[in-house]
Parts: C-alpha cells; sequence; structure tokens
C-alpha cells in the first residue's frame, strides 16, 4: 500500500477532545515513518493546519492507533500520540483519557470486537481500562442524553472503568507522598492516577474557575504561573525520590553491618563452645577405647 494513495482514518469526538482514530496496521510500522505521515496528515507544523485534517489547537490535533491486543486482560492496543500543531513533534509520553472514550465504539466500527463491553490495554502506560456503551453487536447507538462541560449537545454515555491506573507514569498515586504540598507558595495535591497532574483550587492562582477558554488561553501571567508551578512540582517529586533512594541505601548498608557482626558473633560462639575456628581439613586427634586405653583414630 503506498501512503500518498490515502489511510482509512475515523474523526471521532471522545470527551473534550477531537482526534483522528487509525488502524495500527494501515499506518507505516517503522514509528518515524509513521510520525512523518501523521504530520502531513494533520497538517503540521502550520498554526492552522491548513494542509491537514488537524483543527489548529493541542485539543484537536490528536491520534489514537489501535490494534488487536495480544494481552489476555485486554481487547485491544491503544497508542495516543499527541501532534504538534505550529511545531513537528508527535509524543507518546503521555495518555490521553479524551480519545481512550472513542477506542471502544472504534473497535467495534472496525470489525475488532463485536459489542461492549472492550477491554483496552492503555500502550503508553501499560493500565487497562474497560469501556461501556450502547449498541448491538457490530453496530454502535451514538444518540443520548448524556452532556459533559465544554461539549454543545447530548450524546450517548461512554462509561470507563480503570485498572492499575495509580501511579503509571510517577510509581505513586501521590508523587510526592503527600495529600497536600505547598508549592511555588501555592497549596496544591499532586495526584498520579493515569496522568501526572497538579490539583489547585482557582483561588490560589486569583481566578474563580469560571472563566471562559479564550480568557485563560490570553491569560499569559497565568500561564506563566501554572508552568512554574509545574517545574516546581516535578522538582519536588524528584527530591523526594532521591531522599527515598538515600533512605534505601542507609537501610541496606544498615543491614550489611548487622549481617557481619552477626556472623562475627556466631563464629567467636563456635570457638568458644568447642568448635574448630580454623579452616581447612580438620586434625586426627587421640581418642579413648572403652578399655580406658588410648588409641590412635
Amino acid at each position: 500500500m503506498g501512503w500518498d494513495d490515502g489511510v482509512r482514518c475515523m474523526l471521532m469526538r471522545g470527551g473534550t477532545s477531537k482526534g483522528a482514530y487509525f488502524l495500527a496496521e494501515d499506518l507505516p510500522a517503522d514509528p518515524a515513518e509513521r510520525d512523518d505521515l501523521l504530520l502531513r496528515i494533520m497538517g503540521s507544523p502550520d498554526a492552522r493546519q491548513i494542509d491537514g485534517i488537524g483543527g489548529a489547537h493541542p485539543l484537536t490535533s490528536k491520534v489514537a492507533v489501535i490494534s488487536r491486543s495480544a494481552r489476555p486482560d485486554a481487547d485491544v492496543d491503544y497508542l495516543f500520540l499527541q501532534v504538534g500543531v505550529d511545531t513537528a513533534t508527535v509524543s507518546d509520553r503521555q495518555n490521553c483519557g479524551n480519545l481512550l472514550a472513542g477506542v471502544g465504539p472504534f473497535a467495534v466500527e472496525r470489525g475488532l470486537v463485536a459489542k461492549a463491553p472492550v477491554r483496552i490495554h492503555m500502550v503508553n502506560s501499560g493500565s487497562v481500562a474497560a469501556a461501556a456503551f450502547p449498541g448491538a453487536d457490530g453496530t454502535v447507538d451514538y444518540d443520548g442524553r448524556t452532556a459533559i462541560a465544554g461539549v454543545p449537545g447530548t450524546a450517548a454515555a461512554v462509561v470507563l472503568a480503570f485498572d492499575g491506573t495509580e501511579g503509571s507514569a510517577t510509581g505513586a498515586l501521590l508523587p510526592t507522598g503527600n495529600v497536600r504540598d505547598v508549592i511555588d507558595g501555592v497549596t496544591a495535591t499532586c495526584v498520579d492516577n493515569g496522568m501526572p497532574v497538579v490539583v489547585v483550587a482557582a483561588s490560589e492562582l486569583g481566578r474563580t474557575g469560571y472563566e471562559t477558554v479564550a480568557e485563560l488561553e490570553a491569560d499569559t501571567e497565568l500561564g506563566a504561573r501554572v508552568q512554574a508551578l509545574r517545574l516546581a512540582a516535578e522538582a519536588l517529586r524528584a527530591n523526594r525520590l532521591r531522599s527515598l533512594l538515600t533512605m534505601v541505601g542507609v537501610v541496606i548498608g544498615v543491614a550489611a553491618v548487622v549481617v557481619l557482626v552477626v556472623m562475627v558473633f556466631l563464629f567467636w560462639f563456635s570457638c568458644r563452645t568447642g568448635g574448630s575456628c580454623r579452616s581447612g581439613p580438620p586434625r586426627r586427634s587421640a581418642g579413648v577405647s572403652r578399655s580406658g586405653r588410648r588409641c590412635r583414630r
């Protein structure tokens, strides 16, 4: 198949994002070739993505790559790729829970599974989620009355049940080890439950939380403050990890000393109670016969 001849693709909204869904078999197996093709398909790098299907925004410049899974606990594998808008980048460093909502319906539409629930292995993190949604064998019912903030209208609900997502990126549900931290002067909670996030009350940043998307995107001061907070949170997590590794090293060192002391004590005790303290083969010694005469062994 020549990639210039076109590639099968399904545009779907998942949560508050929209993305391009592909079967893995329809894309190049080589990651570099695949990423180059996806950049061309999405129209990147270009702020408007005018020559592609991207929507000129990170929320609409996303890709899901789906295939049948070889894992016994999953039906399909889902690889998320974030395509840069005005930069020639394709990243697999994080999951996307929004596009995850569309993976199950896509799998049914492409014949990978017959119906919901669909067990989805998230390749980016290694965790698994199950998607439940309405529909009969081989079909999906998209009509429904479920509404979510940020999306006009209603649609059928996709209910996701996650398994093993805690600590998938940092190794701990609370990466800093605390329920609350004061980071860069702001009270925050760091959580890793599928994706590391820093949760902060809007009032901590001098905002209400009811600003429009346009207002938030135009707020350069807030953007710089949030970026600084993210970096400070990561530094705090890294410092905690170094402290834990240092503590582990100390514990191992102490344990090694204790083991050595015990071995020395056992050796000394063996000598004191008549055991052999010499190395090498045992020496011959004289014995006593039953008659009381000395004999040679």
